[in-house]
Protein backbone atom coordinates (compact mmCIF):
# COMPACT_ATOMS: atom_id res chain seq x y z
CA UNK A 1 0.00 0.00 0.00
CA UNK A 2 1.64 3.10 -1.06
CA UNK A 3 0.40 6.79 -2.20
CA UNK A 4 1.82 9.80 -4.25
CA UNK A 5 1.42 13.22 -4.90
CA UNK A 6 -0.24 12.88 -8.26
CA UNK A 7 -1.64 10.00 -10.54
CA UNK A 8 1.22 9.97 -12.50
CA UNK A 9 3.64 9.34 -10.02
CA UNK A 10 1.25 6.33 -8.89
CA UNK A 11 0.99 5.13 -12.53
CA UNK A 12 4.91 4.92 -12.47
CA UNK A 13 5.45 2.92 -8.85
CA UNK A 14 2.30 1.13 -10.38
CA UNK A 15 4.33 0.01 -13.01
CA UNK A 16 7.65 -0.50 -11.57
CA UNK A 17 6.34 -2.45 -8.73
CA UNK A 18 4.38 -4.45 -11.82
CA UNK A 19 7.73 -4.95 -13.52
CA UNK A 20 10.15 -5.87 -10.96
CA UNK A 21 8.02 -8.67 -9.40
CA UNK A 22 6.40 -9.98 -12.47
CA UNK A 23 10.10 -10.81 -13.51
CA UNK A 24 10.43 -12.75 -10.21
CA UNK A 25 7.69 -14.91 -11.75
CA UNK A 26 5.71 -12.75 -8.60
CA UNK A 27 2.42 -11.43 -10.93
CA UNK A 28 0.63 -8.92 -8.77
CA UNK A 29 -3.39 -8.70 -8.62
CA UNK A 30 -6.10 -7.53 -6.45
CA UNK A 31 -5.43 -3.71 -6.62
CA UNK A 32 -7.40 -1.04 -5.54
CA UNK A 33 -7.80 2.47 -5.96
CA UNK A 34 -8.70 5.77 -4.49
CA UNK A 35 -8.84 6.92 -8.56
CA UNK A 36 -10.36 4.91 -10.86
CA UNK A 37 -7.88 6.21 -14.01
CA UNK A 38 -4.82 4.43 -11.83
CA UNK A 39 -6.04 0.96 -12.57
CA UNK A 40 -8.11 0.96 -15.87
CA UNK A 41 -5.69 -1.03 -17.69
CA UNK A 42 -6.21 -3.90 -14.96
CA UNK A 43 -7.95 -6.15 -15.66
CA UNK A 44 -10.90 -6.79 -13.74
CA UNK A 45 -10.26 -10.02 -12.62
CA UNK A 46 -7.36 -8.84 -11.26
CA UNK A 47 -8.78 -5.70 -9.16
CA UNK A 48 -9.92 -6.07 -5.39
CA UNK A 49 -13.76 -6.99 -4.90
CA UNK A 50 -15.36 -4.03 -3.20
CA UNK A 51 -18.08 -5.53 0.36
CA UNK A 52 -20.82 -3.26 -0.14
CA UNK A 53 -22.62 -2.15 2.89
CA UNK A 54 -25.88 -0.13 1.84
CA UNK A 55 -24.20 3.16 -0.13
CA UNK A 56 -20.80 2.26 1.70
CA UNK A 57 -18.29 -0.15 0.09
CA UNK A 58 -14.91 -1.21 1.67
CA UNK A 59 -12.06 -3.86 1.07
CA UNK A 60 -9.95 -5.01 3.51
CA UNK A 61 -6.34 -3.65 3.57
CA UNK A 62 -3.68 -4.65 6.38
CA UNK A 63 -6.43 -6.25 8.52
CA UNK A 64 -8.29 -2.81 8.40
CA UNK A 65 -11.59 -1.57 6.11
CA UNK A 66 -10.43 0.66 3.56
CA UNK A 67 -13.03 2.27 1.32
CA UNK A 68 -11.34 3.61 -1.62
CA UNK A 69 -14.73 6.05 -2.58
CA UNK A 70 -14.45 7.61 0.38
CA UNK A 71 -10.51 7.36 1.28
CA UNK A 72 -11.43 6.26 4.98
CA UNK A 73 -10.33 4.13 7.44
CA UNK A 74 -12.48 1.87 9.52
CA UNK A 75 -11.81 -0.66 12.02
CA UNK A 76 -13.76 -3.74 12.81
CA UNK A 77 -14.11 -5.96 15.30
CA UNK A 78 -16.12 -9.28 15.98
CA UNK A 79 -18.93 -8.69 18.13
CA UNK A 80 -18.22 -10.90 21.62
CA UNK A 81 -21.14 -11.71 24.25
CA UNK A 82 -18.61 -12.91 27.50
CA UNK A 83 -20.23 -16.11 28.49
CA UNK A 84 -21.99 -15.89 31.94
CA UNK A 85 -20.83 -19.34 33.17
CA UNK A 86 -16.65 -18.03 32.95
CA UNK A 87 -14.41 -14.87 32.22
CA UNK A 88 -10.64 -15.43 32.74
CA UNK A 89 -8.03 -13.71 32.21
CA UNK A 90 -6.72 -15.36 29.41
CA UNK A 91 -10.38 -15.07 27.11
CA UNK A 92 -10.45 -11.62 27.99
CA UNK A 93 -6.59 -10.93 27.04
CA UNK A 94 -7.20 -13.17 23.75
CA UNK A 95 -10.16 -11.44 22.79
CA UNK A 96 -7.92 -7.56 23.58
CA UNK A 97 -5.38 -9.24 21.25
CA UNK A 98 -7.32 -9.40 18.38
CA UNK A 99 -8.09 -5.59 18.07
CA UNK A 100 -5.64 -4.41 15.57
CA UNK A 101 -4.79 -0.77 15.86
CA UNK A 102 -1.29 -0.54 14.78
CA UNK A 103 -1.13 3.33 14.90
CA UNK A 104 -3.15 3.89 18.42
CA UNK A 105 -5.76 5.79 16.58
CA UNK A 106 -8.11 4.45 18.73
CA UNK A 107 -5.79 4.34 21.70
CA UNK A 108 -8.11 6.13 24.41
CA UNK A 109 -10.22 3.26 23.81
CA UNK A 110 -7.83 0.61 23.81
CA UNK A 111 -6.28 2.44 27.61
CA UNK A 112 -9.11 1.30 28.99
CA UNK A 113 -8.71 -2.63 28.33
CA UNK A 114 -5.22 -2.45 29.30
CA UNK A 115 -6.14 -0.78 32.32
CA UNK A 116 -8.78 -3.69 32.81
CA UNK A 117 -5.63 -6.09 32.42
CA UNK A 118 -3.95 -4.15 35.01
CA UNK A 119 -6.05 -4.86 37.14
CA UNK A 120 -6.54 -8.51 36.79
CA UNK A 121 -2.33 -8.46 37.01
CA UNK A 122 -2.65 -7.29 40.52
CA UNK A 123 -5.14 -9.62 41.62
CA UNK A 124 -2.82 -12.00 40.86
CA UNK A 125 -5.27 -14.93 39.56
CA UNK A 126 -4.67 -18.04 37.49
CA UNK A 127 -5.40 -17.69 33.58
CA UNK A 128 -8.28 -19.96 33.96
CA UNK A 129 -9.67 -19.07 37.09
CA UNK A 130 -13.19 -16.52 36.99
CA UNK A 131 -12.77 -12.84 37.27
CA UNK A 132 -15.14 -11.30 40.37
CA UNK A 133 -18.46 -9.95 39.71
CA UNK A 134 -16.58 -6.23 39.14
CA UNK A 135 -14.45 -7.27 36.89
CA UNK A 136 -16.75 -9.04 34.54
CA UNK A 137 -19.28 -5.84 34.66
CA UNK A 138 -16.53 -3.84 33.15
CA UNK A 139 -15.51 -6.50 30.71
CA UNK A 140 -19.14 -6.67 29.63
CA UNK A 141 -19.55 -2.91 29.23
CA UNK A 142 -16.35 -2.97 27.11
CA UNK A 143 -17.39 -5.75 24.74
CA UNK A 144 -21.20 -3.51 24.33
CA UNK A 145 -19.42 -0.28 23.95
CA UNK A 146 -16.78 -1.46 21.21
CA UNK A 147 -19.26 -2.41 18.35
CA UNK A 148 -19.68 1.01 17.83
CA UNK A 149 -16.23 1.19 16.71
CA UNK A 150 -17.09 0.17 12.82
CA UNK A 151 -18.55 3.56 12.89
CA UNK A 152 -14.92 5.84 13.55
CA UNK A 153 -13.73 7.19 9.96
CA UNK A 154 -10.08 8.17 10.04
CA UNK A 155 -9.38 10.27 6.38
CA UNK A 156 -6.25 8.17 5.07
CA UNK A 157 -4.86 11.19 3.24
CA UNK A 158 -2.26 13.13 5.59
CA UNK A 159 -1.34 16.61 4.02
CA UNK A 160 2.50 16.63 4.53
CA UNK A 161 5.39 18.83 2.73
CA UNK A 162 8.70 20.22 3.49
CA UNK A 163 6.97 22.64 5.20
CA UNK A 164 4.65 20.88 7.60
CA UNK A 165 5.11 20.45 11.47
CA UNK A 166 4.85 17.95 13.82
CA UNK A 167 2.58 18.61 17.28
CA UNK A 168 3.35 15.84 19.79
CA UNK A 169 1.41 16.42 22.75
CA UNK A 170 2.22 13.92 26.39
CA UNK A 171 -0.08 13.71 29.43
CA UNK A 172 -0.66 11.83 32.57
CA UNK A 173 -3.67 11.11 35.15
CA UNK A 174 -2.87 8.48 38.34
CA UNK A 175 -4.00 5.37 36.16
CA UNK A 176 -2.36 6.24 32.57
CA UNK A 177 -0.23 8.10 30.84
CA UNK A 178 0.13 8.98 26.54
CA UNK A 179 1.53 10.59 23.72
CA UNK A 180 0.03 11.61 20.51
CA UNK A 181 1.45 13.40 17.28
CA UNK A 182 -0.44 15.78 14.56
CA UNK A 183 0.91 16.51 11.26
CA UNK A 184 0.14 19.94 10.35
CA UNK A 185 0.66 21.98 6.93
CA UNK A 186 -1.12 24.66 4.56
CA UNK A 187 -2.13 23.84 0.92
CA UNK A 188 -4.20 26.52 -0.75
CA UNK A 189 -4.58 28.80 1.75
CA UNK A 190 -6.43 25.85 4.23
CA UNK A 191 -4.52 24.35 7.39
CA UNK A 192 -4.75 20.92 7.67
CA UNK A 193 -4.19 18.91 11.17
CA UNK A 194 -4.36 15.37 11.37
CA UNK A 195 -3.51 12.60 13.91
CA UNK A 196 -0.68 10.43 12.99
CA UNK A 197 -0.46 8.07 15.87
CA UNK A 198 -0.71 7.91 19.59
CA UNK A 199 0.60 5.39 22.36
CA UNK A 200 0.20 4.59 26.21
CA UNK A 201 1.09 3.01 28.82
CA UNK A 202 -0.23 1.91 32.44
CA UNK A 203 1.18 3.60 35.50
CA UNK A 204 2.92 1.23 37.27
CA UNK A 205 1.60 -0.67 40.12
CA UNK A 206 3.92 1.28 42.50
CA UNK A 207 2.30 4.50 43.59
CA UNK A 208 4.30 7.77 42.51
CA UNK A 209 3.35 11.10 41.93
CA UNK A 210 1.54 12.89 39.25
CA UNK A 211 4.63 15.20 38.09
CA UNK A 212 6.96 12.05 37.45
CA UNK A 213 3.99 10.13 35.79
CA UNK A 214 3.91 13.70 33.61
CA UNK A 215 7.59 12.87 33.11
CA UNK A 216 6.93 9.41 32.09
CA UNK A 217 4.67 10.55 29.60
CA UNK A 218 6.66 12.98 28.14
CA UNK A 219 9.47 10.43 27.64
CA UNK A 220 6.83 8.48 26.07
CA UNK A 221 6.57 11.32 23.53
CA UNK A 222 10.24 11.79 23.19
CA UNK A 223 10.55 7.94 21.73
CA UNK A 224 7.42 8.07 19.90
CA UNK A 225 8.47 11.62 17.84
CA UNK A 226 12.13 10.67 17.19
CA UNK A 227 11.11 7.80 14.94
CA UNK A 228 7.58 9.67 13.19
CA UNK A 229 10.36 12.57 12.40
CA UNK A 230 12.33 10.22 11.02
CA UNK A 231 9.36 8.40 8.58
CA UNK A 232 8.26 12.00 8.11
CA UNK A 233 11.66 13.23 7.29
CA UNK A 234 10.95 16.42 9.27
CA UNK A 235 13.13 19.20 9.99
CA UNK A 236 14.29 19.99 13.35
CA UNK A 237 12.45 23.42 13.69
CA UNK A 238 8.94 22.38 12.12
CA UNK A 239 8.55 19.83 15.40
CA UNK A 240 6.88 20.68 18.92
CA UNK A 241 6.95 19.51 22.01
CA UNK A 242 3.85 20.03 24.12
CA UNK A 243 2.88 19.47 27.53
CA UNK A 244 0.40 20.79 30.10
CA UNK A 245 2.26 20.14 33.68
CA UNK A 246 4.50 23.11 34.16
CA UNK A 247 6.85 21.71 36.46
CA UNK A 248 7.37 18.81 33.97
CA UNK A 249 9.02 21.60 31.46
CA UNK A 250 10.94 23.15 33.75
CA UNK A 251 12.97 19.82 35.09
CA UNK A 252 13.56 19.68 30.77
CA UNK A 253 14.81 23.10 30.66
CA UNK A 254 16.89 23.07 33.54
CA UNK A 255 20.39 21.12 34.70
CA UNK A 256 19.29 17.37 35.05
CA UNK A 257 22.40 17.30 38.17
CA UNK A 258 19.74 19.29 39.80
CA UNK A 259 17.06 16.56 40.06
CA UNK A 260 16.80 12.97 41.74
CA UNK A 261 17.81 9.97 40.43
CA UNK A 262 14.33 9.50 38.73
CA UNK A 263 13.55 12.82 37.55
CA UNK A 264 17.55 13.10 35.93
CA UNK A 265 17.68 10.14 33.90
CA UNK A 266 14.64 10.78 32.38
CA UNK A 267 15.37 14.09 31.87
CA UNK A 268 18.71 13.39 30.48
CA UNK A 269 16.62 11.16 27.47
CA UNK A 270 14.55 13.95 26.76
CA UNK A 271 16.76 16.41 26.35
CA UNK A 272 19.01 13.62 23.92
CA UNK A 273 16.20 13.05 22.05
CA UNK A 274 14.26 16.43 21.45
CA UNK A 275 17.62 18.37 21.82
CA UNK A 276 16.69 20.52 18.49
CA UNK A 277 12.81 20.39 19.54
CA UNK A 278 10.56 23.38 20.63
CA UNK A 279 9.17 22.47 23.74
CA UNK A 280 5.75 24.21 24.99
CA UNK A 281 2.59 24.42 27.60
CA UNK A 282 -0.52 23.57 26.70
CA UNK A 283 -3.46 24.05 29.07
CA UNK A 284 -5.29 20.62 29.91
CA UNK A 285 -8.72 21.73 28.20
CA UNK A 286 -6.60 21.86 24.78
CA UNK A 287 -4.36 18.67 25.45
CA UNK A 288 -5.70 15.76 22.75
CA UNK A 289 -3.12 13.40 25.05
CA UNK A 290 -5.27 14.13 28.09
CA UNK A 291 -8.19 11.29 26.22
CA UNK A 292 -5.53 9.23 25.96
CA UNK A 293 -4.65 9.22 29.55
CA UNK A 294 -7.82 9.17 30.95
CA UNK A 295 -9.41 6.64 28.18
CA UNK A 296 -12.52 7.30 25.98
CA UNK A 297 -15.64 5.08 25.22
CA UNK A 298 -16.12 4.52 21.36
CA UNK A 299 -18.76 6.94 21.10
CA UNK A 300 -16.72 9.65 22.34
CA UNK A 301 -14.44 9.51 19.99
CA UNK A 302 -16.68 9.74 17.02
CA UNK A 303 -16.59 12.67 15.27
CA UNK A 304 -13.87 14.29 17.78
CA UNK A 305 -11.83 17.39 16.65
CA UNK A 306 -9.88 17.69 19.61
CA UNK A 307 -8.64 14.07 19.37
CA UNK A 308 -8.56 13.59 15.37
CA UNK A 309 -7.61 16.60 14.26
CA UNK A 310 -5.96 18.79 17.84
CA UNK A 311 -6.37 21.29 19.47
CA UNK A 312 -7.79 24.14 17.10
CA UNK A 313 -5.02 26.87 17.71
CA UNK A 314 -2.88 24.37 15.55
CA UNK A 315 -4.58 25.40 12.64
CA UNK A 316 -4.55 28.98 13.86
CA UNK A 317 -1.85 32.13 13.63
CA UNK A 318 1.30 30.91 16.09
CA UNK A 319 0.44 34.24 17.64
CA UNK A 320 -2.47 32.45 18.89
CA UNK A 321 -0.26 29.61 20.54
CA UNK A 322 -0.44 29.42 24.55
CA UNK A 323 2.28 30.85 26.21
CA UNK A 324 4.73 29.38 28.36
CA UNK A 325 4.57 29.76 31.89
CA UNK A 326 7.64 28.69 34.15
CA UNK A 327 8.47 27.98 37.32
CA UNK A 328 10.99 29.32 39.47
CA UNK A 329 13.81 26.53 39.12
CA UNK A 330 14.09 26.82 43.16
CA UNK A 331 10.38 25.74 44.44
CA UNK A 332 10.15 22.66 41.85
CA UNK A 333 9.95 19.06 43.76
CA UNK A 334 12.31 16.69 43.68
CA UNK A 335 15.59 19.11 43.67
CA UNK A 336 18.32 16.98 44.74
CA UNK A 337 19.57 17.86 48.89
CA UNK A 338 22.87 19.79 49.34
CA UNK A 339 24.85 18.67 52.33
CA UNK A 340 27.13 21.92 53.42
CA UNK A 341 29.66 21.16 55.78
CA UNK A 342 31.74 23.87 58.03
CA UNK A 343 35.53 22.80 58.65
CA UNK A 344 37.38 24.71 61.49
CA UNK A 345 40.45 24.14 62.89
CA UNK A 346 42.02 25.57 65.99
CA UNK A 347 45.91 26.85 65.95
CA UNK A 348 47.65 27.82 68.48
CA UNK A 349 50.03 30.97 68.21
Amino acid sequence: MTGAANIEEVMAIKTEIIDLLGSGGFPLRKFASNNDNIIADIPESDKEVNVNIGDFSYIKALRLKWSPQDDVFMFSYTPYDPPSSKVSKRVILSKIATFFDPLGLLNPNIVTCKLLMHELWKLKLSWDESVPMSIHTQWTFICHQITSVNKVRVPRFVHFNVEAQLHAFADASTRAYGACIYAVSHSGGTTHASLICAKSRVAPTKEITLPKLELCAAVLLAELVQSVATAFSAGPSNIHCWSDSTIVLSWIQGEPTRWTTFVANRVIKIQQLTANYTWHHVPSEENPADIVSRGAKVHDLIGNNLWFHGPIFLQQAESRCPENPMNNMETLPERRKKHHALLTAHSEA
